[in-house]
């Protein structure tokens, strides 16, 4: 892979790499939804989705 594509496509990666680590507790409990703390990570992922796309 290219230096410039590898330092186009980081950024995208650690965005997925996060959302997947975030919506993991999530996705295998979902009446955690219901507490706020929790609904939290629903904005976290969202600003997730936000960065990713981002892109220079």
């Amino acid at each position: 892979m290219s230096g410039d594509l590898h330092l186009l496509l980081t950024p995208l990666r650690q965005a997925l790499e996060r959302i997947t680590r975030k919506a993991k507790p999530l996705m295998n409990d979902p009446a955690l939804l219901e507490q706020e703390e929790d609904q939290d990570l629903l904005d976290v992922i969202c600003m997730q989705f936000l960065a990713g796309g981002q892109l220079p």
